[in-house]
């Protein structure tokens, strides 16, 4: 099992910084990635930075892991800008980019990009065009530099069956929040039927995808940093599920209940 986790852009820079250097400090997480919002959706009195400019700022001050906004909708980037932006911050940080890219699901960040939301019948073929036409830039040879190993992986995040056929045509990894407000037996559930229908259409298209799942107790109110019991049958349970990578929010206080969280676990769990 690869892990990771996810800081949301809402506290002081330093803050930031301090963070981002010190997990990149634990050996066994595999990557540190920024949501990208143009605002908290959930808290909006909140400050939030851009996240890829704190994108930009983790490649500077980090040398370990890989980096990368979770996810970056297609409401307010535009292909070629993200594009050009990707392959910049692969330079800046080695080589330790990852893509990740959705098709927006925070109706804030639709109002303040005066977007459309459109039906989601109309969302998935305009998100797989923005998705090919992103990897049609990346590769094109008269836009220098290229990236830093030749490419960038290429992550899609969603949970809807639309998500999960484009990713079978697109991705190198599959990022899933799950769902809201469920409990772990139906997370669980949820995620190995889901896994299900990938490795079909996978079958199909002859890819190979990792299954990747973002979890929060707000989406799933699993409470992995109880115990090391707890955490060691959680990621039992994700294998299970068919998942590869799990990645966790920081701090691990985030959003959960009330002692849930056995102090300095995370960092016994992860130096």
């Amino acid at each position: 099992m690869r892990f990771g986790v996810l800081l949301l852009p809402n506290r002081s820079w330093p803050e930031l910084t301090d963070a981002w250097r010190s997990l990149d400090g634990l050996s066994r997480l595999d990557s540190v990635w920024v949501a990208d919002h143009l605002a908290n959706p959930y808290r909006r009195e909140q400050p939030w930075f851009d996240g890829w400019t704190c994108l930009t700022a983790m490649a500077q001050v980090t040398e370990r892991a890989r980096v990368g906004t979770l996810v970056s909708p297609m409401t307010f980037h535009n292909p070629a800008r993200l594009a050009k932006a990707a392959v910049s911050v692969d330079h800046l940080s080695g080589g330790r980019l990852e893509l990740a890219v959705g098709s927006g699901g925070s109706g804030f960040d639709q109002v303040l990009a005066q977007a459309e939301p459109g039906a989601p019948a109309e969302r998935a073929p305009r998100f797989e065009a923005f998705v090919q036409r992103l990897e049609g830039l990346i590769v094109r040879e008269d836009l220098q530099p290229r990236p830093v190993r030749g490419r960038i992986p290429l992550t899609i995040g969603g949970n809807s069956r639309a998500v999960l056929r484009i990713a079978a045509r697109h991705a190198d990894r599959w990022n899933t929040y799950v769902g809201w407000q469920l409990s772990p037996e139906e997370g669980r559930r949820l995620t190995a039927e889901r896994n299900r229908y990938l490795d079909e259409l996978c079958a199909a298209s002859g890819r190979k995808v990792l299954r990747s799942a973002l979890i929060g107790h707000s989406f799933v109110a699993e409470t992995p940093f109880r115990s090391h019991d707890a955490f060691d049958e959680f990621v039992a349970a994700y294998e299970e599920a068919g998942i590869d990578e799990l990645i966790l929010y920081w701090p691990p206080e985030f959003a959960m209940p009330e002692g849930a969280v056995e102090p300095g676990l995370f960092e016994r769990l992860f130096s």
